[in-house]
């Protein structure tokens, strides 16, 4: 082959390499652009993924913090359950003791009534006794008391 042959024959190589290269440029282009809108749609998951990592620290946060007060708050309502169990307990106590004053006051309440028939039996008596002495002729010395039955 001659070298006019080989010159020619390089230069239609070069030429096609050449529409080969623009071809596979318009390729490298399209790719560069898929390869930047990737990159684009990465980073805006990647900031996204950073805010949802923090939320859920400041939640992790927050539960712990509130697992804490909890805490504090169940220690508190053992006291108050504590407290109430003793106040309870002082009820009955009180509830007790009521029930022995009432059971006095009704012991009370019979005496009262026994001495008070006691008394009227009493004032009937010397009712008589008097009306007796009247009629000896015997001067009373004082008028009884009418006394007024309770209740």
């Amino acid at each position: 082959m001659e070298d006019h042959a080989v010159a020619v024959l390089l230069e239609d190589l070069r030429s096609q390499f050449r529409v080969f290269g623009e071809a596979l440029q318009g390729q490298r282009d399209a790719l560069q652009r898929l390869d930047d809108k990737a990159t684009a749609g990465f980073n805006a998951q990647d900031v996204r993924l950073q805010r949802l990592e923090t939320g859920v620290s400041v939640l992790r946060t927050d539960v712990s913090d509130v697992k804490e007060r909890l805490g504090h708050v169940e220690i508190r309502l053992e006291g108050v359950e504590t407290r109430l169990e003793s106040v309870e307990t002082r009820l009955e106590s009180v509830e007790t003791r009521l029930e022995s004053v009432e059971t006095g006051l009704e012991s009370v309440e019979t005496r009262l009534e026994s001495v008070e028939i006691r008394l009227e039996s009493v004032d009937t008596r010397l009712g008589r006794v008097e009306h007796h002495l009247e009629l000896n002729g015997s001067a009373v010395s004082k008028t009884p008391t009418k006394r007024k039955p309770r209740r």
